[in-house]
């Protein structure tokens, strides 16, 4: 089964798409870990004579190092006898080996994988050269409504090493909201359809299944009325880690768009008059500067 990577900029929805999307039976999208393209250039030529060698001892280490591995609650022991029974013979099969576990600890053993990480909309190309035939999901989300929630972080009274660290000034914040979802585009427009699709944050607060239905199809998958009941199931499985759980406490309950267009009475005119200049590119490309309402 191929993998699926979901990508998004910060405060953009992520979360919310990996619960709704791992609540259905059949898949499971890891918390967010970089290793797979941190390791990239010390185990990309991994072979099958390394499984035997000091790299794996190297390897589990590194891994358990990683930032945020530690929130998916696999321990070294089990990296180990995992490369140990599967003998990975390329980075590719040995990266998979920590998602496989991930599902084996949520009780999907036969799920299909997936991945969502902020920073791997940077390297769509590197992950695509690396699993040809994954799919990506790129989620897009009003610039306006991700800096106001981008200010909440910043008011926000946590202790965990994980916390956002996010622009406060308004047109640097839009700025890279903007480089970074044109680029990802540019990357996945390369792809063929089949591989890539796009949603706003905002149409699926309001239909999930409306919205999520025509990708899953694309998967050959089905809508799944369990993925509504994330919430419980996030609850029951502690599915987003406690580390990160300050700043994301709308994933406990059921889906809302009370979020959508907060900007309006949050934001000075001057803020928001500098994200719509500085994001106005993508602003456009996904009708936000009329409505944030298709």
């Amino acid at each position: 089964m191929s993998p699926i990577f979901l990508l998004g900029s910060p405060r953009s929805g992520t979360t919310l798409l990996r619960l709704l999307l791992s609540a259905h039976p059949d898949l499971v999208i890891a918390p967010e870990s970089s290793f797979l393209t941190w390791f990239l250039p010390t185990y990309g030529d991994w072979t099958e004579a390394d499984c035997d060698s000091p790299r794996q001892e190297a390897f589990v280490a590194d891994l358990m190092e990683a930032r945020k591995f530690e929130t998916w609650g696999i321990g070294a022991q089990e990296i180990a006898a995992r490369i140990a029974s599967d003998r990975p013979v390329s980075y590719r099969e040995l990266v998979t080996i920590p998602y496989l576990l991930y599902c084996d600890r949520v009780g999907k053993p036969n799920a299909r994988w997936g991945d969502k990480n902020n920073i791997h909309m940077e390297f769509v190309t590197e992950i695509d050269a690396l699993f040809p035939s994954c799919v990506f999901l790129h989620i897009v989300r009003d610039v306006r409504d991700c800096f106001t929630s981008g200010a909440d972080i910043r008011k926000l009274d946590s202790d965990s090493p994980y916390k956002p660290q996010l622009a406060a000034d308004a047109t640097e914040f839009a700025s890279g909201w903007d480089d970074q979802n044109q680029n990802t585009l540019t990357s996945l427009r390369a792809l063929p359809d089949t591989r890539w699709a796009s949603i706003r944050y905002e149409d699926l607060v309001v239909d999930a299944r409306a919205t999520l239905t025509p990708v899953l199809e694309s998967w050959g998958l089905g809508w799944n009325d369990a993925m509504l009941a994330f919430h419980e199931e996030n609850r029951a499985k502690q599915l987003e880690p406690t580390e990160t759980s300050d700043w994301k406490k709308l994933v406990s309950q059921p889906i809302t768009s009370s979020q959508v267009g907060r900007f309006r009475e949050q934001l000075s005119d001057s803020d928001i008059a500098a994200l719509e200049g500085a994001g106005r590119v993508t602003l456009t490309e996904f009708d936000y500067l009329g409505s944030t309402e298709r």
